[in-house]
């Protein structure tokens, strides 16, 4: 699932925000959403999109790194939310999305730190 309709985000300015403490990324990748189906009866037995369970998202850190966002990678702290925003030319927020229960599952150290963080629900406004 794109949540920009297609577009890869690359193309944009995203911030991601934990606990007080923003950064700039560098990259953002793989937001995937898992939506389990039910059966529903009736004829056939038909899947249905069930609810949203969780997601994951993938980002690559910038230069400036917060200590809060590292205190996340390093398991000292679990915020209910973290939050990520589309920025304008001018850095000023376009699109807003919330991560409920954010959690870091993946951290890989090369030339730039990459994240993978699963989180309980996606709210964009």
């Amino acid at each position: 699932m794109s949540i920009f309709g297609g577009e890869p985000l690359t193309s944009r300015h995203l911030r991601l925000s934990v606990d007080g403490g923003s950064e700039l990324l560098a990259d953002v990748s793989g937001l995937t959403m898992d939506q389990p189906t039910q059966q529903s009866p009736g004829e056939g037995f038909r899947l249905i999109p069930g609810e949203q369970t969780s997601g994951t998202v993938t980002v690559v850190r910038g230069s400036e790194q917060s200590q809060q966002f590292t205190d996340l990678i390093d398991g000292r702290t679990q915020p209910g939310t973290a939050s990520l925003d589309q920025l304008d030319y001018a850095g000023n927020p376009t699109k807003h999305f919330t991560l409920q229960e954010p959690r870091v599952i993946r951290v890989e150290n090369g030339g730039a730190q990459s994240v993978t963080i699963r989180f309980t629900s996606l709210a964009v406004g």
